[in-house]
């Protein structure tokens, strides 16, 4: 197994430092909009009990980007 190193030629997640801080230990790349999406912080145990007894967040924002709209309202 290997880590993905950052580069120019990756993009960026919106919390992308704030996911470093926390201790991100490895990468994947995006097959279609070639963003870095975390794959582990280093604890596989700790990180399922962070699952089973509090909070573990992640960011997906790479999976999918979307607008929403709603019609114009009528006057």
């Amino acid at each position: 197994m290997f880590d993905v190193t950052a580069n120019s030629r990756h993009r960026r997640l919106p919390f992308y430092d704030a996911t470093v801080s926390a201790g991100v230990t490895g990468f994947s790349i995006c097959n279609y909009n070639q963003m870095l999406i975390p794959t582990g912080f280093g604890d596989p145990e700790g990180e399922y009990w962070r699952l089973i007894n509090g909070v573990a967040q992640w960011d997906v924002s790479c999976v999918r980007q979307v607008e929403l709209r709603s019609p114009m309202p009528v006057a």
